[in-house]
């Protein structure tokens, strides 16, 4: 849109001069000329040779009589008024595209340092670079002649490699951030389980498989290669061509499928991949975006406990991570350990965790916040609506299926054996003697997405 409106301002200017003062217009470089004015907050200069010959020897005296340029010093005695109307055209056409220069500068600039990355205090410090803090050059590095034209997007390293190398995790979980980065995982961060101090960051959370064989490994407190996470490779395979993202593995970068690195924040880290192709905004950090906002009428979304007291991020502040999930999990996923992973409808007529019908059934009730443990009525059964990461992990988990290793308030939850209810008790009450009774709870049969048990 801004370049639409340059070129229209552009060969307005040109118009004017070559028909009211008939200069030639090769003699002015408008396009260097305006692009001079308009950076000069960048520089702090303007350059007037950019402008060429013809602005100072043809526009301006023909518009400003009694003028003399010495050095940087203009001197205006008067105006030729015959003039003034086109003038006055010129001039607004120019503070326009000034004013619209300003603004998309200023606009890029403060949300790259609104972010994580570009924060000026704790953004990102490659500790070799020797740049500001925050500076794009720590990751681009357009100072580096043995680089340029090598690595996509003129990274300091390849983008992505395999599940433990590439850009992102050279600093998370790497030694290129001067000072490291901490990045607990979600349990954690939202689910208040600070006795946990493995994973710590974002490559430990994604080598819960094996960045050789992707299969699972034995990692953190594991005994047993037990744990899981997002295959990368299979994340890349899967948005080539898509949302904008390029067609060969080279311009595929997995973790922009989820963040945007020039506006992630650390409350909202994420944007919907979609988006990728155009505006690629964070999501979650506005209205529209909220949990509150995907309920339909007479549907509850009541945040999880955390461990230690107090509850979750609750509907009105919540991120809607089911849309944001779903904008890939609504389809059938190739997997590498799996074949494939179910398509996930959280609609109606889908899970009994999303918006699926569901109720107190059989001998199972529900622990709070979600109600008192016991068997008695409760207005609000079939009326709740989770949230992904109310059970899940985003990068990876101990547990399979990406499991939470804390779940409404109750930390330490290990899946060693499939058939442990423990994760379920963090919500469902089971009384003794039926056919609910610890351990029959098995998620990798009957309690699963696309079952309507689940």
């Amino acid at each position: 849109m801004i370049y639409i409106v340059y070129l229209v301002l552009k060969n307005l200017v040109l118009w004017a001069g070559s028909e009211v003062f008939g200069y030639a217009s090769q003699s002015f470089n408008i396009s260097a000329c305006l692009l001079a004015i308009c950076t000069a907050p960048l520089w702090g200069e303007i350059k007037a040779w950019s402008c060429g010959p013809g602005f100072f020897t043809v526009i301006v005296p023909k518009l400003i009589a009694g003028i003399t340029i010495r050095g940087q010093t203009v001197q205006i005695t008067r105006f030729k008024t015959q003039y003034l109307p086109t003038t006055i055209l010129i001039v607004v056409g120019v503070l326009v595209w000034v004013l619209m220069a300003h603004y998309a500068i200023a606009r890029a600039a403060a949300t790259y340092t609104d972010s994580a990355h570009g924060d000026l205090v704790s953004g990102v410090n490659r500790s070799e670079a020797g740049h500001d803090i925050g500076d794009c050059a720590h990751c681009h590095d357009t100072f580096d002649d043995s680089i340029c034209g090598v690595n996509h997007r003129m990274l300091f390293v390849n983008q992505f490699t395999d599940q433990d190398s590439g850009v992102c995790v050279k600093c998370h979980g790497g030694n290129k951030q001067v000072g490291g980065i901490i990045n607990y995982d979600y349990s954690r961060t939202r689910g208040g389980e600070e006795s946990k101090d493995c994973p710590s960051n974002i490559k430990k959370a994604f080598k819960f498989i094996d960045p050789g064989t992707r299969l699972p490994r034995i990692q953190c407190d594991l005994t047993e290669a037990l744990g899981s996470a997002h295959d990368l490779k299979n994340i890349r395979a899967y948005m080539k061509n898509k949302w904008g993202w390029g067609g060969v593995n080279a311009e595929v970068n997995p973790c922009g499928t989820c963040h945007n690195p020039h506006k992630a924040i650390k409350d909202y880290p994420c944007s919907l991949p979609s988006s990728h192709g155009n505006t690629w905004d964070i999501w979650g950090d506005e209205s529209g975006e909220k949990m509150a906002d995907y309920l339909d009428s007479g549907e509850i979304y009541q945040a999880p406990n955390k461990a230690g007291g107090g509850t979750e991020r609750d509907a009105d502040a919540q991120p809607n991570y089911v849309e944001f999930c779903l904008e890939c999990h609504q389809y059938e996923q190739a997997s590498f350990e799996h074949g494939t992973v179910a398509a996930i409808n959280w609609g109606i007529g889908g899970d009994n965790h999303g918006k699926g019908v569901a109720g107190n059934i059989g001998p199972m009730w529900l622990e709070e916040p979600y109600g008192t443990g016991q068997q008695e009525y409760n207005p609000n059964l079939g009326k709740y609506v989770l949230c992904c990461t109310d059970c899940h992990e985003p990068h990876g988990s101990r547990n399979e299926w990406l499991l939470r290793t804390e779940v409404n308030g109750t930390s330490g939850v290990a899946l060693e054996d499939p058939a442990n209810s423990e994760f379920c008790l963090a919500c469902h009450a089971v009384v003794q003697g039926t056919p609910h009774s610890p351990p029959g709870c098995d998620f990798t049969d009957c309690h699963k997405h696309g079952r309507r048990a689940f």
